[in-house]
């Protein structure tokens, strides 16, 4: 997927209120550095339901 077509499936999933389908668009090991703070790390456990 390109990423113009991730952003789109994650729109779509963010209208849909589907936040499993969101958390999969993420790597397992997705660090947020987009906070005010420290980074945070999140370990998403694994879900192939997409």
């Amino acid at each position: 997927m390109t990423p113009k077509e991730i952003l789109q499936k994650w729109i779509d999933c963010f209208n849909a209120v589907y936040a499993v389908a969101i958390a999969n668009l993420y790597a397992t090991d997705a660090t947020n550095y987009q906070v005010v703070n420290n980074q945070i790390i999140v370990k998403w456990p694994s879900m192939k339901c997409l």
